[in-house]
């Protein structure tokens, strides 16, 4: 049974032992791409590089949740994985309906820090899926180098108010005082779980123009509102 597989696979990953390599060779070859896939990572954290290609392949074309969470554990001590592999989780994101596991693999990206995959991300930030946007956006705003314009731009002038105050924390992190505006804004027109939002990010741009807003916002009508704003 593959559960049986992953717990197997692991407690012989952690231990690193090197005489479960031959019968992980012939797991390599099994028809089911999931256990395929776990028995290359397997190997190739082993230090068998060329099973890179077999474990790109199959998660181009899709694997299981279990089995790619033990992929992702065992790649994770890897300090530099093959492009191939990476490059195919980036373009299954594209085909991937599943959202618990677009998710995954959103993350395995962003664990890796793998720049190549702005572009991918960027078409997520549209995704129907609000945490798969956020997600995507997340890792975007993680990657070292500039977040570019064409990231934050358009979610910072959007009708999307949650996305606007997204834009507005990322900039906000870089010392980028650009978003206030736009938080203050979302604090005097959002709806009421986004002006409570908007209160704590408000309150974390440190400077005089955060003040007025928040004295502003202790008159709202709600209740979590004012609350927020006088924690601000």
């Amino acid at each position: 049974p593959v559960s049986i597989l992953i717990q197997v696979a692991a407690r012989l990953h952690r231990f690193r032992d090197r005489e479960a390599i031959v019968r992980l060779r012939a797991l390599a070859l099994d028809p089911r791409p999931g256990v395929r896939a776990l028995a290359a990572a397997w190997l190739y954290d082993a230090g068998e590089l060329k099973q890179a290609q077999v474990l790109a392949t199959q998660l181009k074309n899709g694997i299981p949740y279990a089995e790619f969470q033990q992929v992702a554990r065992m790649l994770a001590a890897n300090r530099r994985v093959d492009e191939a592999i990476l490059d195919a989780v980036v373009d299954r994101l594209s085909d991937e309906k599943n959202t618990t596991r677009l998710l995954q693999q959103i993350a395995f990206l962003g664990q890796h820090r793998y720049a190549k995959a702005r572009d991918a991300l960027r078409k997520l930030l549209l995704h129907a899926n609000e945490r798969v946007s956020r997600a995507a956006f997340d890792v975007l705003a993680s990657l070292t180098g500039r977040l570019r314009e064409e990231t934050i731009g358009p979610l910072l002038d959007g009708a999307d108010v949650d996305k606007r105050l997204w834009a507005a924390e990322a900039l906000r992190q870089r010392d980028n005082r650009r978003g206030l505006a736009v938080a203050a804004d979302v604090l005097r027109t959002g709806t009421v779980p986004q002006r409570v939002s908007a209160a704590g990010l408000v309150a974390s741009f440190v400077t005089d123009e955060a003040v007025e807003p928040l004295f502003d916002a202790l008159e709202d009508p709600h209740l979590d509102v004012r609350r927020a704003a006088l924690g601000g």
